[in-house]
This record gives structure tokens, sequence and C-alpha cells, in this order.
């Protein structure tokens, strides 16, 4: 495991308006840091994604288990690191969850959207395709992960039976999300391997998105009926529902409305995610290819 030692996080913050609640990070973790980078950077995804985010702070802070690394946008721009988890990670595993938190660090989305943590997951596998292809034992690692989570969990057909049934008074119980990193790309590597829609329902079912999570297509829908007033709704803390108009809508759906519309609105999150669909589609070719699993 990396990082087996790691000095205490010093008390004061960043002039550069941190987040709050975070700390600087020792030197050794910032060395650590450097070196497994420099590593990852045989991918040329990795090295991308870290030249997008030159200069992005690197902060100690409290996540959510089981993250160890995530980039968050409150009080201002970081990578923040969970200290107790960032000591039990892998090297693989920290390469791994790096590569997705800056591809979300370079899509930067004011509101998490479920596209946009969809291809942020998908700038991970290419960057685990590039990765097992020089790397060997990382390839034979992630192989037979990804092989017991279609055989012996059957990940994808229990999510396609879920998915079909679920909010429609469906019993199908949901797959389990793995805790571990590498778990979690064997997954998702065999859910989109299967096709791009068995990974998008993964994304959107499985993954603990923040409440006010959405998707695209509700903003767009939402905006385009309510065109005149939207803006004049008032979401309220608490309160599950908005008065807009005459009809009510999830505040959440509000809420995602009014913090798109000052960076472009629901156009411009579709531009800054770019051509995800038609990755999804290529990246399910090349797993599928990569895993010699038979094309359905």
């Amino acid at each position: 495991m990396i990082f087996a030692v790691i000095l205490a996080a010093s008390a004061s913050l960043a002039a550069a308006a941190p987040p709050s609640d975070t700390a600087a990070l020792p030197d050794a973790t910032r060395a650590e840091l450097t070196r497994v980078e420099s590593s990852a950077e045989r991918s040329a995804m990795f090295r991308k994604l870290l030249s997008e985010n030159d200069g992005l702070p690197r902060r100690y802070g409290s996540l959510n288990a089981p993250d160890f690394v995530r980039f968050e946008m409150k009080g201002g721009r970081a990578l923040i690191y969970d200290g107790p988890r960032l000591k039990r990670a892998t090297e693989w595993e920290l390469q791994l969850a790096e590569a997705r938190e800056l591809a979300r660090a370079s899509i930067g989305l004011p509101v998490t959207l479920v596209e946009a943590e969809a291809a942020a997951w998908q700038k991970e596998l290419i960057f685990a395709l590039e990765f097992a292809a020089v790397q060997p034992e990382f390839s034979k690692a992630w192989a037979a992960r990804a092989s017991k989570a279609k055989d012996s969990l059957e990940a994808a057909g229990r999510l396609d039976a879920w998915a079909r049934t679920a909010g429609a008074g469906g019993s199908e119980t949901a797959p389990a999300l793995p805790a571990a990193e590498f778990d979690r790309l064997a997954l998702f590597s065999a859910l989109l391997a299967q096709s791009p829609e068995s990974f998008y329902d993964g994304v959107g079912a499985l993954l603990p998105l923040p409440e006010g999570a959405c998707r695209i297509a509700e903003v767009e829908d939402f905006t385009t009926l309510h065109a005149g007033e939207w803006r004049k709704a008032q979401p309220r803390d608490g309160e599950a529902f908005t008065l807009v108009g005459r009809s009510r809508y999830p505040t959440r759906v509000v809420r995602a409305a009014r913090l798109l519309e000052p960076v472009g609105g629901a156009d411009f999150a579709r531009e800054t995610i770019g051509q995800a669909d038609a990755e999804g589609v290529e990246l399910s070719t090349r797993l599928r290819h990569w895993l010699k699993w038979p094309t359905p």
C-alpha cells in the first residue's frame, strides 16, 4: 500500500481561498503523489487530465466513505484527499480515482449531472485501458476482476432487471456497488462492455450521487416547457417540490436550472461533456475486445 506513513496535515489553510474545513498536504504526501502520478503518465489520457488541471489545489479534508480523493467546488476548486483512507489506498487505486476526479474537474459544472459522472468514469476507463497496455500486472488483475463481476455476480443482467422495474413497484434488488476502487472499475467496465445503456443505468442507479443530482434532459424539458416563468421560481431548502406557475416540480431540477443558467444552461452542459455518447459506444467495443468477450 502507498502512503504507509503520512504526516499529520497542517492546520493552517492556504491563502488562495481554499475550500473550508480543509488543510494543506504535508510535503511528504505531495512528493508521493508526484511519484504515483509520474507512473500514471504513461497514459496519454492521464497526461491530458493533469495538463488540463495544472495548478489545481490539493488539500486534506473529510470525504464520505469509501472515497479517498474527490474533486470539490464548495468554497473553491480543489482535489480533496481523505487522509485515513488515503493511507490504505493502493497505488493503482489512487491512479484510477485521480483519473476520474481530474476528469470531473475538467468538466467542472456547478451541479451534479448523471451524464457528467458517466463521462468522468469513461475517462477513468480510457486511462485504465491505456495503462493496461503498458502494465501487464495491472491488466491481468483488472481482467480477472471484470470477469468475476460479469460471471459470478451477474452484475449486468441484474442491473438490467432492476432498471426495468425501478420506480414501478418492482422487487428486483439493485446490484451492490463495491467499496474498493479496483472492484468498482471492474463492475463498470463489465457493464460498459455489455452495452453503453447498461453502463449509463449503472452510473445513475448505483453511484451515491448527491441529493440534487439531475439528468440534462430533465433540465432541458423543464426550462423549455416553462421558458417564460421558471426563473421566477423560488426553491426553498428542505422542500422536495417548488411551485412553477401552476405546476410543482422537483426542487433539484429547479436548482439545477438556476445553477446552470449563468454558465450557459443545459446546452453548455452538453458541450462541456462533449462526445461522451459516441465515446461510450467506441469504449464499449474496445472493452469487449480487450476482455475477449463475444460480441452480443
